[in-house]
C-alpha cells in the first residue's frame, strides 16, 4: 500500500530454466513478482513450479534432422 494506493505486482517472463532463469525467478519471486518461465526442456518444470512460478508449456513442432 503506497500514499497513492495498492501497486499492483509486476508481471515476469523468465525464458530459460537453467541455473541463471531458476535464480531470476527465485529473485523476482522474493521481490513480489507474478512470475512465469519457459524452457525447452519439459524436466525443468518441476524445478519452476518448486520455486512458486508458473511453467509455460507451448507444443512446438520439431526439427528433423536437425
Amino acid at each position: 500500500m503506497t500514499a497513492a494506493g495498492t501497486v499492483p505486482p509486476a508481471r515476469v517472463l523468465v525464458l530459460g530454466a537453467g541455473v541463471a532463469g531458476l535464480q531470476a525467478i527465485a529473485t523476482a519471486r522474493r521481490l513480489g513478482a507474478v512470475v512465469s518461465a519457459y524452457d525447452v526442456r519439459s524436466a525443468a518444470a518441476e524445478e519452476v513450479r518448486s520455486l512458486g512460478a508458473q511453467f509455460i508449456e507451448l507444443d512446438l513442432p520439431t526439427l528433423e534432422g536437425a
